[in-house]
């Protein structure tokens, strides 16, 4: 314990010897290199824990243990940030998936390896786990936020309904009901709108729907989530999908959804993500007018908004937002930018459209047709030096895009 240089962790970890001796034996990861590492690990996240936290040795030893699990089963090569994931929070999706798919996976056998640990109460986040363990992220008041929404730290009463109902696995039936009537409540008051909880309310009415502790059918659940889907989106309270964020459809909080792989489950989420496509399409015309506006002022802002890259997340790489202008609009814009500007947007252009991302640019490519017919059109009229500049970045950076099969392309 001498190579851990946080006092309160090096107290801890002493008091707590035939814990580490313990994990480190059940895990079979003889090598007593990848459990100082596993320790450095734990110390890495326990520095940021305040008094509070300490004053519940129980959640601390939870915590420790599942860190040193999760550490040095990554470290040893046998588990990925997927595994983690799986692990982690999930005992209900991955039983459902076994019974459904007859197989075992990595995080099912590192559940059965370490008898002594319940992943999914290990008081610390998979989300904060996930950063430390592959990225080395190690944010205090993420570590902080982590402990305080556990179970361990929130009274009962503060914890979300789908966190409540998710537990009820654990509890006597006298509570399931309790739970299963709360949940029926909040679904007809339509008091559910964040886009994570609506999803696993979905998962838990489908869950609750088989076990016979709500009074419907799995079909009646789904069309009624269809009905809840369509009154948000009719409200305009339909959230816009972050497709760059850690959650996805079926995984939202650090938590799997109940049932997330049934057919039942996809078609809710899939509405869902349709319905938030349609108001992200609604709001085309507008983003198209805002980027063309930046365009001048920064574009190498603009194209790292529209144009994969290495910089960061490119949010309209392949959502054909310029098609909402008219290309008449965007061709006057560019006769009137200076030759650098113009230049830069018909590069955007080129980069948006090379690598012809899926088919969701469709629509823009033909606009982009459209662009280079009326661009080309207008070049007579240009004076030399500019007729010649965009004659050639039309023919490098346009004309390449056209249909192949397209031989109108004019050029002087």
């Amino acid at each position: 314990m001498t190579l851990i240089s946080d006092q309160r962790t090096r107290d801890f970890l002493e008091e707590h010897a035939d814990v580490v001796l313990a994990v480190h034996a059940e895990g079979g990861r003889g090598n007593l290199r990848t459990l100082k590492h596993a320790m450095w690990d734990f110390e890495k996240l326990s520095r940021h824990f305040e008094k509070r936290h300490w004053d519940k040795s129980p959640s601390m030893t939870k915590a420790l243990r599942g860190v040193l699990a999760t550490s040095m089963e990554r470290r040893a090569g046998k588990m990925v940030e997927a595994d983690l994931e799986r692990l982690v929070g999930n005992t209900f999706s991955r039983i459902f998936h076994k019974e459904a798919s007859a197989k075992t996976t990595a995080a099912d056998e590192i559940d059965d390896r370490y008898k002594q640990i319940d992943f999914d109460d290990i008081v610390i986040s998979v989300g904060v786990l996930a950063g430390m363990l592959f990225r080395g992220d190690v944010d205090g008041d993420a570590i902080r936020a982590s402990l305080d929404a556990s179970s361990d730290f929130l009274q009962p009463e503060e914890q979300p309904l789908w966190h409540r109902a998710h537990h009820t696995f654990y509890g006597d039936d006298d509570e399931a009901d309790i739970v299963a009537a709360q949940v029926e409540h909040a679904f007809a008051s339509g008091s559910v709108k964040a886009r994570g909880q609506l999803m696993h309310l979905f998962g838990i009415r489908l869950w609750f729907s088989t076990l016979g502790l709500i009074d419907r059918n799995r079909q009646q659940v789904v069309d009624e989530g269809l009905a809840y889907i369509a009154k948000l989106e009719d409200a305009g309270e339909i959230a816009e999908i972050d497709r760059s964020s850690f959650d996805r459809d079926n995984s939202f909080f650090q938590t799997r959804v109940i049932d997330e792989t049934t057919p039942e489950y996809r078609t809710l989420a899939d509405a869902y993500s349709e319905a938030s496509n349609r108001v992200l399409r609604s709001k085309y015309l507008t983003i198209a007018h805002e980027l063309i506006r930046r365009l001048p002022c920064e574009p190498d802002e603009v194209l790292l908004d529209m144009v994969v890259n290495n910089v960061r997340s490119a949010p309209y790489f392949d959502q054909p937002i310029l098609a909402a202008l008219p290309p008449e609009y965007f061709v006057k814009c560019v006769l009137g930018w200076p030759p650098k500007i113009q230049s830069q947007a018909l590069n955007i252009l080129h980069g948006r459209h090379e690598l012809r991302h899926g088919d969701m640019l469709t629509s823009e490519r033909a606009w982009v047709t459209r662009v280079d017919d009326l661009l080309t059109a207008a070049l007579p009229a240009q004076r030399p030096m500019s007729r010649e500049r965009l004659r050639a970045a039309i023919a490098r950076k346009l004309t390449p895009l056209r249909p192949t099969s397209d031989t109108s392309a004019v050029g002087p």
